[in-house]
């Protein structure tokens, strides 16, 4: 629960309530007796109390998130979301805060858009 609340943070609170009111669980360890309800509990514990929080598992946790992958794949914007072998060779690591593919682009994306709707 400790990580997805960090990644919350990185959102406006109308986003955060709707992330929270659908986490999913898929892959093997979603498998593991009682790990939804604890997952749950621990996240109504960090989310404030009038958000929803609902956790469910995948229909089939094994291919489940392979074939959401594979559905990604075949989006015609999938090769916007790829850092070349070059460009990673070229720009290092570092480049990922820059590109669609990492995760602080998309939180700094969020933060221009919340600066701007606030002004």
């Amino acid at each position: 629960a400790e990580l997805i609340s960090n990644v919350l943070r990185r959102f406006s609170l109308e986003q955060r309530m709707r992330m929270g009111a659908n986490v999913m669980l898929c892959g093997g360890g979603a498998l593991m007796p009682g790990l939804q309800a604890r997952l749950r509990h621990e996240l109504r514990a960090i989310m404030h109390h009038e958000h929803a929080v609902k956790v469910w598992t995948a229909g089939d946790c094994i291919s489940d998130s392979w074939r959401g992958g594979a559905r990604l794949a075949a989006m015609p914007e999938f090769g916007t979301l790829l850092i070349t072998k070059q460009e990673w060779e070229e720009k290092g690591p570092s480049y990922l805060k820059e590109h669609r593919a990492g995760n602080t682009y998309i939180a700094d994306q969020q933060a221009a858009v919340m600066q701007v709707d606030s002004a």
